[in-house]
């Protein structure tokens, strides 16, 4: 057992760092491709909705009207469905490229660091805003009595002055 001769031989093996899938230019250039097929999906979506928008309020009176309202009303939501699928996928695949790139890059760190501080900066401008709404609002409850009040002696001095000088 301790004096067996190791089998497990391997040769020593050549590393190329020209992987297509895992280069910067080949990923770079895989998300300006997906840029463009985003701007395509979101297009397409927008004509689909517009057909759907136009079925709805067409106002040609005719025998097929509702059957044809609600044939072309389904195959545009459908079509909006397949282009919102289709969207998502492409969104997905071009973040976890942009990711790689970043990892190439050694951005990756950064800019998730970036992305978390800027979520809680938005959390705290909520908050904050929240918080001073609600403040706001206490405050005006508070001083509603004083502003009666003040309301009410005003009213009386000048019905007492008008009164007094007729």
């Amino acid at each position: 057992m301790f004096f067996r001769k190791n089998n497990n031989i391997t040769s020593i093996q050549k590393y190329s760092d020209l992987d297509t899938k895992d280069t910067s230019y080949f990923l770079l250039e895989r998300i300006k491709q997906l840029d463009i097929l985003i701007t395509e999906a979101n297009k397409n979506i927008l004509q689909a909705q517009t057909v759907r928008l136009r079925a709805f309020f067409d106002q040609r009176q005719s025998i097929f009207k509702g059957f044809q309202r609600r044939f072309v009303e389904s195959k545009a939501s459908n079509s909006v469905i397949w282009h919102q699928n289709r969207l998502a996928e492409m969104l997905s695949e071009r973040r976890s490229l942009q990711d790689k790139l970043d990892k190439l890059n050694g951005k990756y760190w950064s800019k998730k660091i970036t992305k978390y501080l800027s979520f809680l900066l938005f959390i705290a401008f909520g908050v904050l805003a929240f918080s001073t709404i609600i403040a706001g609002i206490f405050a005006a409850l508070y001083l509603l009595p004083f502003f009666i009040f003040f309301g009410f002696i005003f009213y009386v001095l000048r019905n007492f002055f008008s009164v007094k000088y007729r």
